[in-house]
């Protein structure tokens, strides 16, 4: 092998590996959108639940309340 024919060998590699570093990128940025939609899903669904729990807090105060005046009839 010559000297011409390793640097052609050695610039294949070179493209070749800049062309795979180029897809990983682009696979990367495509994963972190995709990390940043299911983030901002995640949020969502925390504040939906967050807004349950209260609602269930309420609900079991009222029960509460509820049983203390029926405890109260029945005394």
């Amino acid at each position: 092998m010559n000297i011409d024919q390793r640097l052609e060998a050695l610039t294949q590699t070179v493209e070749l590996l800049a062309h795979s570093v180029t897809k990983h990128d682009e696979v990367l940025a495509k994963h972190e959108r995709i990390l940043a939609g299911q983030q901002a899903l995640m949020n969502d669904i925390m504040e939906a639940i967050g807004r349950l729990a209260n609602t269930a807090g309420v609900h079991q105060d009222r029960l509460d309340r509820h049983e203390r005046r029926l405890d109260k009839l029945e005394q």
